[in-house]
């Protein structure tokens, strides 16, 4: 998700959004962030095999890195109990994920936990066949560019 991206700092009162560079109104603030949730789950899900009995396997244990176009990072662990957290500039953000179907899983924060419940949760189709080792590139929402994903072993 675009990032599951406090660079997910839902409850937090800054104006800045952290590692973006950009100031913006609250409102649009979580709309950045929750795009970013969706953004980083997307990677996730780009790590998916069909023929894998868990999606995620490639993920768990080793370490998920987004590079955004201006250089920051993000850092994402996918956990084997339908757990997630992603460490950025501006702290760590965590959550669940669960499977809505064999090729879609949704992706909610839970900490910070969000003002509006209803922006907690977001679903992503999966795409690709990443394993270990992997990078590969993910265009961001309306033409923003694009992010570099990659998994390496260990965290």
């Amino acid at each position: 998700m675009e990032s599951a991206a406090r660079v997910l700092g839902l409850a937090r009162a800054s104006d800045h959004i952290a590692g973006c560079g950009a100031f913006l109104p609250r409102v649009r603030e979580k709309e950045f962030l929750m795009k970013r949730i969706a953004l980083a789950g997307a990677g996730l899900l780009a790590l998916v095999t069909a023929a894998q009995a868990d999606p995620f396997a490639a993920a768990y244990g080793n370490t998920v890195t987004q590079t955004m176009p201006d250089g920051k990072k993000l850092v994402i662990y996918v956990n084997q109990d339908g757990t997630w957290e992603q460490h950025g500039d501006a702290g760590v953000v965590k959550g669940t994920f669960v499977w809505k179907d064999d090729h879609t899983a949704c992706f909610t924060v839970t900490d910070p936990a969000p003002k509006d419940p209803s922006q907690a949760t977001g679903c992503n189709d999966i795409k690709g066949d990443h394993k270990l080792g992997d990078t590969w590139s993910e265009p961001l929402p309306n033409g923003g560019g694009s992010i570099t994903m990659s998994i390496t072993a260990g965290r």
